[in-house]
């Protein structure tokens, strides 16, 4: 059986469902055709999947909020907003499905920042981008990560920072009001090597 979880896992798998179920419905099973160590590893590596996915989220949430607030570029914002809320969403439904890995945000929040901050470094030096805040001073308390839990909906009254509000206006002479070089670079530019402009990861 154990040349069976190294050789075919998805057959494996079905075959011990297949026996659990029988031997849960009091039907005689040789015990000896039970894999029980790798079905207590399979059964571990759910939880570390569904933490490991929880982590990937909020750092994605997490670096999409830096950009809104730190990039001088104008059109792609829209997309960023998006990929939070829909992020946002994954969360939620993501920390229903399992609500005991809600006290992990907090430390997950925590440890992803100084990583969202060194990535948002070297993105915007990609794009030739001068950051309108000071990186290091960028940072997200875990209820500003997940604020769509909290109720805000998908408003964007929900986007932590004073970075939206102080984006240049149209027809404008701000002091942050990126140069033309910075805006043309940021319209020309694919996201996640997508060949459109724009796009949203």
């Amino acid at each position: 059986m154990n040349d069976l979880y190294e050789t075919d896992i998805a057959l494996w798998s079905e075959h011990q469902a297949n026996l659990l179920r029988r031997r849960a419905a009091g039907q005689l099973v040789n015990d000896a055709d039970l894999d029980w160590s790798n079905i207590a590893e399979e059964i571990e590596a759910v939880g570390r999947s569904e933490r490991s996915q929880l982590r990937s989220l909020i750092t994605t949430a997490i670096e999409h909020l830096m950009r809104l607030e730190a990039s001088p570029a104008m059109e792609p914002r829209r997309g960023w907003k998006a990929t939070i809320r829909r992020t946002r969403r994954d969360i939620r439904d993501l920390l229903k499905e399992s609500p005991s890995l809600r006290p992990l945000v907090a430390a997950m929040v925590a440890d992803q920042m100084q990583r969202a901050r060194e990535d948002l470094v070297d993105w915007l030096a990609e794009y030739a981008e001068q950051p309108r805040v000071d990186i290091d001073s960028l940072g997200f308390a875990d209820d500003q990560v997940l604020v769509h839990l909290a109720g805000s909906g998908d408003s964007v009254d929900g986007w932590p920072g004073a970075g939206e509000s102080g984006l240049p206006q149209s027809g404008g002479n701000r002091r942050d009001q990126p140069p033309s070089g910075a805006v043309l670079a940021s319209q020309e530019r694919p996201e996640y090597g997508r060949p459109q402009a724009h796009a949203s990861p």
